[in-house]
């Protein structure tokens, strides 16, 4: 019992270092990437995504490492990972974009819901097409992940035109300053995500909580504060084309960058509950999403109802998919 409390305070310390250098991180990328002078949309939906997604990100390569040294078991090491990006894409879905729309304003464009949206929806389909048979190939990681890579050079292809006309010049010490800064934060990352995998190994062995439930609604919720942070410091300033374009962007950026990569390093064995119950309802919550979007702004009621549907599956998950089952 003592070990236990102890691994859980341990836990909640290094998510909270591994949130904040995160964040840290944004900072610092949002400051050289406002000297190329790229728009509010196209930097949530690459600088941003992924800068917010950096929890994940390395929770699943440290995760594949450590499966590939042994010092995770292939099990616990791909339910933990895969549960993280899953569980931070769905908690994005609902609760961090149910709080935008009660607090400010969500609007977007017709072409991010005929492009970005269905984007998002359909890497989530393909992810789980490849894991029906019970895993992720490093073939399906290279698929997912050499796929990003093209739909960031098509996002920057339509940018291109545009990028010169905001530009913010920067001093050359302040530029090293950041890059600096961004590397520092690169570190405790790594430190971060390797630690909390380790003590959330130790709570799945001696309390019986199944990994995949660790991962999607303790440290992918966490992981997603990010996300929350961004967003809603977008609203505030009135960049409503940023703060769903980190939103949708994290959400294309988890699935096939985040983990893709991590597959690709050395494939994952999924449990039950996540083939069944965790990628259907991110795909379910990405079509309710789509729905809302559809007359281009989200009502309050709306954001209330993503917040609401969060929580039905969270019981329903707690119900029928409580613990992790391989076959």
């Amino acid at each position: 019992m003592v070990q236990t409390s102890t691994d859980l305070i341990a836990g909640i310390l290094f998510l909270v270092a591994l949130v904040l250098s995160a964040e840290y991180i944004i900072r610092k990328s949002m400051r050289l990437s406002e000297a190329t002078g790229f728009s509010g949309t196209f930097v949530g939906l690459t600088v941003l995504s992924i800068g917010t997604s950096l929890p994940e990100l390395f929770t699943n390569v440290v995760a594949s490492i450590e499966i590939l040294t042994h010092d995770l078991t292939p099990e616990i090491g791909s339910a933990l990972a895969v549960g993280t990006s899953i569980g931070s894409d769905t908690f994005q879905q609902t609760i961090v974009l149910g709080i935008v729309a009660l607090l400010g304003t969500v609007a977007v464009s017709k072409e991010f819901i005929r492009r970005d949206i269905p984007l998002m929806i359909g890497t989530s389909i393909l992810v789980l097409l490849f894991a029906l048979d019970g895993t992720l190939s490093r073939w399906n990681g290279a698929v997912l992940f050499f796929g990003y890579l093209i739909y960031l050079y098509i996002l920057y292809q339509r940018q291109r035109e545009e990028n010169m006309k905001h530009q913010v010049c920067m001093d050359v010490r302040e530029v090293l300053a950041d890059v600096f800064g961004i590397m520092v934060g690169l570190l405790f990352l790594i430190i971060s995500a390797r630690e909390l995998l380790f003590i959330a190994k130790d709570i799945v062995t001696t309390s019986g909580i199944g990994a995949s439930f660790l991962g999607v609604f303790v440290v992918g919720a966490a992981s997603a504060l990010p996300e929350l942070s961004t967003a809603l410091t977008a609203v505030r300033k009135k960049q409503y084309g940023t703060s769903v374009g980190i939103l949708i962007g994290s959400n294309i950026t988890n699935p096939a960058f985040v983990t893709g990569l991590g597959a690709m390093i050395s494939g994952y064995i999924l449990p039950n509950a996540v083939i069944f119950a965790d990628m259907p309802a991110k795909i379910i919550t990405g079509f309710f999403v789509y729905l809302f979007l559809r007359n281009l702004r989200l009502s309050k009621k709306e954001g209330f109802s993503l917040i609401a549907i969060y929580f039905i599956y969270l019981v329903l998950r707690m119900r029928y998919f409580p613990l992790d089952v391989f076959t």
